[in-house]
């Protein structure tokens, strides 16, 4: 890559093994290839002090003493050719990711955080020429790429005031490959209306809109979302989003933005 990329940032939560433990991961969606500039993967991973017992993850005011560990780290590893590409909060860590054209000498690391003596770190390293840590472990799944939608449509909707736990008619859209994939799609699938299909824009396959009622809560969302998302993928269907209309706390409703 001759310049470097616009950063796009996006958050979600997943979780990284079998134990199911929780992972709250930040990642630059906007790296579409690996860089062949900068082939090394560069983890510096910091214990927290006081994680929740829960989930892992930090409390509010640890929180911000991470940020401020980050914006100190960053940009020293920047001037040594290094881009910060994600970060991995789980267990009681926060796993920050670089990728730099060598390695990064530990010493660089062990003086930015002499300022914060409390915190120990450990510094992973290595050769990753196709950015597999990047690939498969920062990069959402089409199922938490789908949840980061849900969540954007969800902020959308409580920034003009809805309630979010009124029940209304939610519109959904699928996508499939051919008619017959479409039909055993519906085969199976029990509480929606189909309220119209039509050729999708390439004009290959064919395009379905679906209604439900149902609160717009997160939880609720992206479980029927992913109800409908895991259905379509088995006949090499897609799930292309949803929407509605607000109901705003006097119960008005009006035409979402």
């Amino acid at each position: 890559m001759s310049e470097e990329a616009a950063e796009a940032w996006e958050v979600y939560h997943t979780q990284l093994d079998e134990e199911g433990h929780p992972a709250a991961i930040m990642v630059d969606v906007s790296l579409c290839e690996p860089d062949p500039t900068r082939t090394h993967s560069v983890r510096v991973i910091v214990h927290l002090q006081e994680p929740d017992y829960e989930s892992g993850f930090p409390h509010r005011e640890e929180s911000q003493v991470l940020y401020a560990l980050e914006d100190a780290l960053t940009p020293v590893l920047v001037k040594a050719g290094a881009r910060l590409v994600g970060r991995v909060t789980t267990q009681g860590v926060r796993d920050f990711v670089y990728y730099a054209p060598g390695p990064i000498s530990e010493d660089r690391v062990r003086d930015v955080l002499a300022e914060w003596p409390l915190y120990s770190f450990e510094l992973k390293q290595g050769e990753d020429p196709e950015w597999s840590f990047y690939r498969d472990i920062l990069v959402p799944s089409a199922r938490e790429w789908q949840s980061i939608m849900n969540w954007k449509v969800i902020h959308n909707l409580s920034e003009h005031g809805d309630t979010l736990e009124a029940p209304r008619e939610v519109d959904h859209h699928l996508d499939f490959p051919t008619e017959d994939a479409l039909e055993t799609f519906l085969s199976g699938l029990e509480g929606f209306t189909c309220a119209g299909r039509e050729p999708d824009e390439e004009g290959e396959g064919v395009s379905v809109h679906l209604t439900r009622v149902h609160s717009v809560d997160f939880e609720t969302v992206d479980g029927v979302v992913a109800r409908l998302l895991d259905q379509a993928e088995q006949v090499a269907g897609s799930y292309s989003g949803w929407g509605c209309s607000v109901i705003k706390a006097e119960g008005a409703a009006e035409p979402e933005e």
